[in-house]
């Protein structure tokens, strides 16, 4: 942690994708077989440092990089295609759907703030109903600006009404730590396999897991509407 005073919080904000589902492996397979097509390959570099930004920005990025002369919006309408056959797929990642059961199960205010479409964010929610249990859900359609703009991270605080200096932005990709710092939030992250560490130096927490996440460090615990927390069955 950067600070030697753990700051005070009241409310949690999560992104999704690679955080709480294991969706990369998806997104990277299925940009990996639209470039194929052109006989092009996903620079892996690249798609880690632009990991968490809009999907249009990231094609327009790989197009660029590879020197294609398709068009990014082109790119993502097959892309989509290849996604909608296995995004519904994506299984929680280790600790994410007991934690959010033990934040619900003690009153603190949950949130999502995804880069995801509502439609995309449908598909992947939609064989995990512990994700019903967050008081927000922004997308991509709900804020002009995608991360690493502020705009997912403060609406979601205004949703959940909640000052952002109050916030824990839990994120895994360095767009998503620059929206959360930018926001004013302090920020947590669990990096994804194969991403460089030093994109997350500015981190208040650098974490393996979500499983070594502690509320009680952030002073998270339980409130007067407190239920029990469901025991989670190994997958």
């Amino acid at each position: 942690m950067s600070s030697a005073v753990t700051p005070i919080v009241q409310a949690v904000i999560f992104d999704l994708d690679g955080l709480l589902l294991d969706t990369e492996p998806i997104y990277m397979d299925a940009t990996r077989t639209v470039l194929a097509r052109r006989r092009a390959e996903l620079d892996t570099d690249l798609w880690w440092r632009l990991t968490g930004q809009p999907s249009l920005v990231v094609l327009r990025s790989i197009v660029e990089e590879a020197g294609l002369s398709v068009r990014a919006e082109q790119l993502l309408a097959e892309r989509q295609m290849v996604l909608d056959r296995h995004l519904g797929r994506a299984q929680a990642l280790p600790g994410a759907e007991q934690l959010v059961h033990q934040l619900a199960a003690d009153g603190v205010p949950i949130a999502i703030a995804t880069s995801s479409t509502r439609r995309a964010y449908l598909m992947k929610s939609r064989q995990h109903p512990w994700l019903e249990q967050f008081d927000a859900v922004v997308t991509r359609d709900d804020v002009p600006l995608g991360k690493p703009a502020p705009d997912l991270f403060l609406e979601a605080a205004r949703r959940l009404g909640q000052p952002p200096e109050r916030c824990l932005a839990i994120e895994n990709a360095s767009s998503g730590l620059r929206a959360g710092r930018a926001a004013g939030m302090t920020t947590v992250i669990v990096p994804t396999d194969g991403m460089d560490l030093e994109a997350f130096k500015d981190a208040d927490q650098l974490l393996e897991s979500l499983e070594q996440f502690r509320p009680a460090e952030w002073g998270l615990t339980a409130r007067d509407t407190a239920k029990p927390v469901p025991d989670i069955a190994p997958a």
